[in-house]
């Protein structure tokens, strides 16, 4: 009985090392290393914005963090990164799993780990990207209205965020970002 219950861990254990699930979960979605660059392009191969890591240990000073222009301070606790103090992911992404952002006095705002797939770049293609939607919600008092709104971020394993759209009130997804190149730290 025991041998076969010894035989049946050691099988998991094998098993696990192969499994590309939790490969992706035990990945890094937020390599902040010093001095890595994450150059974006639109479609057309013209450079939109550049993400780089300025200076830092434990939280991290960074250029154009997405959605955050100009310099925000990152940090990753392994299980949440913050930006300028304000939580903007729960890791490791699970499909499914939700989070509140803060937004405006009329605005909730949403995001979701709402899925995997593969992502073709210029830096090339990644497997098995993450893809996080945020959700806008805007209440408008004087015509007692709700507009949705947000945007997708597709986050690949040891590189972090690999394209980015935008969902406009009608549902329209428009790629607005590709990863064109980068380079990660030491």
């Amino acid at each position: 009985m025991k041998r076969a219950a010894l035989t049946a861990l050691a099988v998991l254990a094998w098993g696990c090392g192969g499994n590309p699930l939790l490969k992706m979960a035990a990945a890094d979605y937020a390599p902040l290393r010093m001095g890595s660059t994450w150059n974006y392009v639109n479609g057309l191969g013209a450079p939109v914005f550049t993400t780089k890591v300025l200076s830092g240990s434990l939280a991290y000073q960074v250029s154009n963090y997405p959605g955050f222009p100009g310099v925000a301070t990152v940090f990753s606790t392994g299980s949440q990164v913050l930006v300028n103090g304000v939580l903007d992911r729960k890791l490791p992404y699970v499909t499914g799993n939700r989070w509140d952002l803060p937004g405006a006095a009329n605005q909730t705002v949403h995001r979701t780990v709402d899925g995997y797939e593969n992502v073709d770049t210029p830096a090339g293609v990644f497997v098995r990207c993450f893809r996080l939607k945020t959700e806008i919600n805007t209440y408008d008092s004087v015509l007692d209205t709700t507009t949705t709104t947000g945007a997708f971020i597709w986050s690949a394993p040891n590189v972090g965020d690999v394209q980015f759209a935008d969902i406009d009130a009608a549902g329209t997804v428009s790629i607005t970002a590709k990863l064109g190149s980068y380079s990660l730290g030491p």
